[in-house]
């Protein structure tokens, strides 16, 4: 499997020099095959590029401790799935993510820029295949994941604790081919804003990456605050860099969405528009519902009870279940407090705060224990638990009541909705646009032909 990695990497790499090379000389030469070629390179370099990641996903299952990347970022004792979602714990498999994405994104665009008169779409695939290879550049000589090890650890060192939940998991590798298509986009649009004017088709095309761009990063960004808010405290500490520079992205990509969608659309683009809107202003009043929260810091010992009132004046009644310890297979011995709270008399569900203690294959502790929040959802206000202190007969503890909180998983459900309308949209239009420049195409031949046939009816004088 690891040869195989490497022949996919090194592969994609060779098809990503190839298509910057004869992108070039289709510029230099004025050969519009030339950018045909190029652009059926950047497509193999975008399978190759995938099938690497499908190789590395595979041996990270596998647990082939004789590559590198594997015996860093795995262990025995992981489950299957957090193996799997170790391809997005160190650099090799984050720029592999990222490249995959860009990759994919730039062969499609190449494919548009082929139907564009030859300087400017060789221009176009030149640039899209300049920045594959340079992305594919530091996945195959500076970063690569399939570096071997001799000999082979009989295990490895593990994953990060704090990264071991579903939502990290799923949230990563969204943002990061998310990231990848976003380059693409700014690629287009560069080159969009520099080289006036582009076609009608250029114009759809990046619509449609800013699209797809927004389908990746939305569940992504939505994922990173839900997992950010269940670590620790629930005070977003796992609000990294890549979550902020996802965010600034994400928010570009809807500008220039918008500004690339006629306002007088009345089609499915104007009403992909106002679904958007909507999904804006929603998530707009979840986040500004964030001071309004009230929280509290309480000593609860087994069954003791305490009370605390949200924002719309409700108490609510909290009482301890007590203090549990057990072991979580295959790798966790758990600590647990349990919470039963009731809002107005009426019972919302059980919350539960965990500190968990992962541990090896021999039972050895790896790493300090990791703690994570408990919710419990209310119709107008979630109830969160985190535990601060916890002991035998009771924890030190942090009660919050975060009102509407649930607006903005249904904010951005509802952007995600308008994302993908916007795509369908942007699709026909452009669709639309090859439509119309073709049949213009056959209709100036047409005229032109015709032309040459007067001309030889016409007796000379």
């Amino acid at each position: 499997m690891t040869l195989l990695g490497q022949f996919a990497l090194w592969g994609a790499f060779v098809f990503a020099a190839v298509a910057a090379t004869m992108a070039t000389l289709s510029g230099a030469l004025r050969r519009p095959t030339y950018t045909t070629g190029a652009a059926w390179a950047l497509a193999g370099a975008a399978v190759l590029t995938s099938a690497a990641l499908g190789v590395l996903a595979r041996v990270l299952i596998a647990s082939d401790f004789a590559i590198r990347y594997v015996a860093t970022f795995t262990a025995f004792s992981l489950p299957d799935a957090f193996k799997l979602g170790a391809i997005a714990s160190g650099p090799p498999g984050v720029l592999l993510l990222w490249s995959t994405g860009l990759a994919i994104a730039a062969a499609c665009a190449a494919h548009h820029g082929v139907r564009e008169d030859a300087r400017r779409g060789a221009m176009l695939v030149l640039a899209l295949a300049v920045v594959v290879l340079f992305a594919l550049t530091l996945c195959a000589i500076d970063h690569n994941p399939f570096i071997r090890v001799d000999p082979a650890p009989i295990d490895g060192l593990g994953m990060d604790p704090e990264l071991q939940r579903g939502s990290i998991l799923l949230a990563t590798p969204l943002l990061l081919i998310g990231l990848g298509i976003a380059t693409a986009a700014a690629v287009v649009g560069a080159l969009t804003a520099l080289s006036r004017p582009f076609s009608a088709r250029i114009r759809g095309l990046l619509r449609q990456l800013a699209a797809a761009t927004e389908l990746t990063l939305v569940p992504g960004v939505l994922l990173g605050v839900r997992a950010a808010s269940q670590v620790g405290t629930g005070g977003f500490r796992l609000w990294d860099q890549l979550h902020v520079g996802a965010v600034v992205v994400l928010v570009t990509a809807f500008v220039v969405s918008w500004v690339a969608t006629p306002a007088y659309d009345a089609g499915l683009g104007g009403f992909a528009r106002r679904v958007s809107i909507v999904g804006i202003a929603v998530t707009a009043i979840g986040i500004a519902c964030f001071p309004l929260r009230t929280s509290a810091d309480l000593l609860l010992r087994d069954g003791q009870s305490t009370t605390l009132t949200d924002w719309f004046g409700r108490e609510w009644r909290f009482v301890s279940q007590g203090t549990s310890r057990f072991e979580r297979p295959p790798n966790q011995f758990v600590l647990a407090l349990s919470l039963a709270p009731t809002v107005g008399g009426r019972r919302v569900p059980l919350m539960t705060a965990e500190q968990r203690e992962y541990v090896d294959g021999r039972g050895e502790s790896r790493d300090e224990p990791v703690r994570s929040t408990g919710l419990s959802s209310g119709t107008f206000v979630d109830a969160q638990l985190a535990l601060l202190d916890i002991g035998p007969g009771g924890a030190m503890v942090r009660i919050t009541l975060w009102p509407l909180r649930a607006l903005l998983a249904v904010g951005a459900c509802v952007v995600w909705l308008g994302s993908l309308l916007r795509l369908v949209a942007a699709l026909a239009a452009t669709r639309d646009a090859t439509r119309d420049a073709a049949r213009a195409e056959s209709e100036a031949r047409s005229a032109a032909a015709e032309a040459e046939v007067n001309r030889w009816k016409t007796p000379a004088t």
